[in-house]
């Protein structure tokens, strides 16, 4: 039986114009990551604040494999919700963002 979690998606921003931090935070929480729960594959997703350094956010997406995101399920989600193109210009990732990893310890199980 295969392990969960063999990758993970890291999305990090400081990038938010200011006028838009508290409507990025409810899409973000209410509209965005839930539209990715639903693709197959997709088994957590979990958002962070700095305390200290930076980028300000983090999310942390788990997968069943690192393919989830190269998925149609996986685009459609990014792009299916309205709100999502409403805030994306007001958005910018910081660079190296997004960044997928495939687990390596412990070893996967076939």
């Amino acid at each position: 039986m295969a392990r969960k979690g063999q990758g993970v998606l890291l999305v990090y921003t400081d990038l938010i114009e200011p006028k838009y931090e508290e409507e990025f935070n409810a899409w973000y929480n209410t509209c965005y990551i839930p539209g990715y729960l639903t693709v197959p594959g997709c088994l957590r997703a979990r958002r962070f604040i700095a305390v200290d350094g930076v980028p300000k956010y983090l999310t942390v997406y788990e997968f069943a494999n690192p393919g989830v995101p190269d998925s149609e399920a996986w685009d459609k989600a990014r792009n299916g919700n309205p709100w999502n193109a409403r805030m994306r210009p007001h958005v910018q990732l910081d660079p190296g963002s997004p960044a997928v990893f495939r687990r390596i310890y412990p070893e996967p199980v076939a």
